[in-house]
């Protein structure tokens, strides 16, 4: 499950940092959505794991 989330928001944040490359933003804001994305999405993943329990 660690795993899980790890790869998620690095993903998150990886993707982000190429749209801010791509886009050549000054402030990292493609970054900081990616990455609070990634940890929504696993926080959803981990609550949606724990209620099957």
């Amino acid at each position: 499950m660690a795993t899980s989330m790890g790869v998620t928001i690095g993903l998150g944040v990886w993707l982000g940092m190429k749209l801010d490359e791509h886009w050549s933003l000054e402030t990292p804001w493609a970054t900081i959505t990616g990455a609070l994305l990634g940890v929504t999405i696993a926080t959803y993943r981990v609550i949606q794991s724990l209620t099957k329990l």
